[in-house]
Formats: C-alpha cells, structure tokens, sequence
C-alpha cells in the first residue's frame, strides 16, 4: 500500500470514528455515562495513534499516552485489571522512552525485519499457553471482570511486543489474536453497561491498521532478503 492510500486509510478512520461516536450518543445511549466519556477519549485518542504509527508520524506517541491514560483508568473502574496494569504500568512509560528515543534516534537507521524458525514459532506458542495460566490465575484470584479474556488478550499483546522489539513480523499475528480477543472482550462489556459500546470502533480499526502493519513488514523482509 503505497503512502498516498495509507494517508486516506487513516482519514477515513478517524472521520469514521467521530461520526460513530456521535451516532452512539445520539441513538444507542439512553442516558450519559461518565464512564463513555473515558470510553469515547480513549476510542479517538486510540485510532489517531495508530493512524499516525503507521505512518511514522512525529506526535504518534503523545496520541498513545493519553489512550492508554484514558484505557488505563477505564479498566480500572471496570475491574479489568490486567489490562489496566498493562496500560497504565507498562505502556505510558514505554511511549515517553519511546519519545526520547525518537528524538535522538538516526533517522538513516534501517530497520532489520526477521522471520521466526519453525522451533521459534513453537517454543512462542508454547510461552503463549503458559503466560495464560498464570495470568488467568493471578486475576482469577483477584477476582477480576472476566479474567480469561483479560489474561488471553495481554498475553497475546506482550508476546506481539516481544517479537516486535526484535523486529519478528510475525508480531503482527499475535497482536490480531488478541484485537479478536479485545473485541470479544468489549462486546461481553457493552452487555454489562452500553456506554462501553464505543471503545469497540478502536479495536476494529485497530484490526485494519495491524492488517496494513503486517503486509508493509512482510514487503520490507522480501526486499531485505532478495539476495
């Protein structure tokens, strides 16, 4: 996808995602919620971040940080408590590096796309399986909403953030396991309370972009091993 489409692509996301939003507030909710108000911040804050990470945009991760303020305190009020953890402990201060690192990065610095072995994708499943258990144990304990969810889709998030920062593509599939796993976990939560409806929008965009993510990895690894 060459960048001219990547740019519209990421338009017609955002524009989509107000329009929803609105729409949402205007015919779905029958009174208002604070609480969608955390959800809708979260939802664009989200979708403009991941706009501007696929196209290496300069302020993306200052969109990534109030997202993840935003998702971080959503899910502590809706005891989803892993997921809280992983956004409020992990990625704010992973996104304010990532910031200074920006800075004072080499701009000429190519980045080397790898691809897992056979044993790599196994032994990446079988720590897959095993962080599951735990995570669904220590939130079982801790009485968490919907734990199994919660403990599948960070899971999935953090193995798809390991291979990421080793520059694996494969990455990417971790992390559309666990956008179907957030889906499902949302739709469960917008059961519970319809105000949490919108924060759905994000991670089906988010879907998109990892789809967009994927295939503009895979190229570059094609081009990289020509010889």
């Amino acid at each position: 996808m060459k960048n001219k489409n990547i740019y519209i692509f990421n338009a017609c996301c955002i524009v989509l995602t107000i329009i929803l939003i609105i729409f949402s507030h205007f015919f779905l909710f029958e009174k208002f919620v604070w609480l969608s108000l955390l959800s809708d911040f979260a939802t664009l804050f989200g979708v403009i971040y991941n706009s501007l990470l696929l196209t290496n945009e300069k302020y993306g991760m200052h969109f990534g940080i109030a997202n993840n303020i935003c998702l971080g305190i959503f899910c502590l009020l809706q005891r989803v408590w892993f997921t809280a953890a992983y956004s409020l402990i992990y990625c704010i201060p992973s996104l304010i590096y990532g910031i200074y690192l920006q800075r004072n990065v080499k701009s000429s610095e190519v980045v080397v796309i790898k691809r897992l072995t056979n044993t790599q994708i196994i032994l990446s499943i079988l720590y897959w399986f095993l962080m599951v258990i735990v995570l669904s144990l220590i939130l079982l304990i801790l009485k968490g909403n919907l734990w199994y969810l919660d403990a599948l889709l960070n899971t999935s998030l953090l193995v798809s953030l390991f291979l990421l920062t080793r520059g694996y593509y494969h990455s990417y599939y971790y992390f559309m396991i666990g956008i179907v796993f957030a889906v499902i976990l949302y739709s469960l939560l917008a059961f519970q309370e319809i105000s949490n409806l919108t924060m759905l929008i994000m991670w089906v965009l988010y879907f998109a972009g990892a789809l967009v993510g994927l295939n503009s990895w895979k190229n570059k690894y094609k081009r990289q091993n020509k010889c």
